[in-house]
């Protein structure tokens, strides 16, 4: 994401003009995008320093042409944003003008009276990290009183949304990665920059909160290095866990050793966790959350990615886009997972752009490894308000060069299928008897086979960023007498 001209602005994969005053609340350019102009992300990108002069024209810009309380940069969340970036360029050496001292000063105000508290999450979050970060640039008695407002409300979210296995409760591996992110900067701001403040940061717990957190973010990774999608999860928007190892470390922060543990439940996130060799395997195996506000949940429940090395086979659907589109909805959709659909319905009644109705539960989680093997299963009742009331049941068993998938609808329903998106590198090949054939992606090939149901292929897409639509294939997996058994195979010692 990066200015790149005095005119110009890439992001989320879109280059725009900006040279408009009226750009900034332009009803014919996505919000989501115009929210990101006004984070001023660009500040704190690496090679920021090298257009500071134009950095400098362009907060002048917003200034000028953002008056108080009008528009999107002025929701809660981009002041929070903003103010975090701004106030991080300044502590860098940039320079802090008259007019920008004023102009922060407003927006902290604003934000301390407009705390997102019905959005909760990590935009409640955010709006404590920007009230410290103005406040430790800013001071006098009113700073001072924004750096309480803020420390107190960040350690009292810690508390509430860092979940016992490390996850943050809105399941999303990408939220995580930015929130932890965001509790290594209050690290080193309160360390480092501030160590005086009139507040006390409890550093030692929040390098605790952090260390548990980078745990379980090297858990959520696949092979290449990045995370697993599941929960409106980018792969290149969110800092990297090598990028936050590296910043855990300049601040004290412990870093986890590697874990190859065969199987894995974290059970507070719910999520499955699969590895046997080069081969990773995660399954979504928990509640719809959080409970109060599950604004990034998708109806994927039971739902897989598999990868082998550092090449992705089976992926999440990912996300291209927030808002109330067709498309938005189609992604959160239960037929774009890797999982079970039932009479065309969603597992979890997902609405608008942000909103879950009736939810599917699960029981009966079982996460074990044997010699050789990883296995997990589960069922979830979110079909149950279907006639019927079908259940959906689903056991997998990873081992040393394949994979069966085997899926369960117990109770009266019209149809059923498992279905199984193929990363844009995989390709398949059909057997003249239709139940099997090869599978094929760089420097790799394998068998599959349907040992129980009815095979389809179609089109699909993908969508690793925001932004991104990648076409690829999907197997639809017909069940026949309330199964499907699909087996995955590959040749594991070319991967040892």
């Amino acid at each position: 994401m990066s200015l790149i001209g005095p005119d110009r602005m890439d992001l989320l994969g879109v280059a725009r003009r900006i040279d408009s005053p009226d750009v900034w609340n332009d009803a014919r350019i996505p919000k989501l995008w115009l929210y990101h102009l006004h984070y001023f992300e660009d500040l704190i990108a690496p090679d920021a320093a090298a257009r500071r002069g134009e950095q400098i024209a362009l907060l002048a810009r917003w200034i000028a042409e953002n008056p108080p309380g009008v528009g999107n940069g002025w929701e809660p969340y981009p002041i929070s944003l903003r103010l975090a970036h701004v106030v991080a360029w300044v502590l860098g050496g940039a320079p802090l003008s008259e007019t920008l001292h004023a102009s922060l000063s407003v927006q902290a105000r604003m934000l301390a009276a407009s705390l997102e508290w019905r959005v909760d999450g990590n935009h409640l979050l955010a709006n404590a990290r920007g009230l410290l970060f103005a406040g430790a640039l800013l001071g006098g008695e009113e700073g001072d009183g924004w750096l309480a407002q803020g420390m107190a409300l960040w350690n009292q979210l810690l508390a509430e949304q860092i979940l016992p296995d490390g996850g943050h409760n809105e399941r999303s591996a990408a939220y995580h990665a930015v929130i932890l992110r965001d509790l290594l900067d209050l690290i080193q701001l309160f360390e480092r920059v501030v160590p005086h403040a009139p507040v006390t940061a409890p550093l030692d717990m929040w390098r605790q909160t952090a260390a548990h957190m980078l745990d379980w973010l090297a858990a959520m990774r696949h092979g290449d290095g990045l995370i697993m999608q599941m929960q409106d999860a980018t792969l290149h928007g969110p800092p990297t866990y090598d990028a936050l190892c590296d910043y855990a470390h300049r601040v004290g922060v412990s870093t986890p050793l590697a874990s190859e543990a065969a199987a894995r439940h974290f059970a507070d996130s719910g999520y499955a966790r699969l590895q046997i060799g080069a081969a990773r395997l995660f399954m979504d195996v928990g509640a719809v959350g959080p409970a109060h506000q599950p604004g990034h949940a998708h109806a994927g429940t039971l739902g897989i990615e598999l990868s082998l090395g550092a090449q992705r086979l089976l992926v999440d659907c990912g996300v291209s886009e927030y808002g109330e589109s067709a498309e938005r909805l189609r992604q959160r959709g239960t037929a774009a997972h890797n999982t079970v659909c039932v009479a065309d319905a969603d597992s979890s009644e997902v609405w608008r752009g942000f909103r879950v109705g009736a939810r599917a539960r699960v029981f009966d989680v079982s996460v074990i490894k044997q010699e050789g093997k990883a296995m997990a299963s589960a069922w979830h009742d979110g079909y149950v308000r279907l006639s019927g009331s079908p259940r959906h049941a689903r056991y997998v068993r990873l081992e040393a060069g394949s994979v069966i998938i085997h899926d369960r609808v117990i109770g009266a329903y019209t149809h059923a299928q498992a279905r199984f998106l193929l990363h844009p590198a995989v390709t398949l090949e059909v057997d003249d008897d239709g139940v099997g054939g090869r599978w094929r992606w760089p420097g790799g090939v394998g068998r599959w086979r349907i040992e129980r149901g009815a095979a389809t292929i179609e089109d699909a897409t993908w969508h690793p960023d925001f932004g991104c639509v990648r076409p690829t294939q999907r197997l639809c997996v017909t069940l026949a007498e309330q199964e499907s058994r699909v087996w995955f195979g590959w040749e594991s010692s070319q991967y040892a």
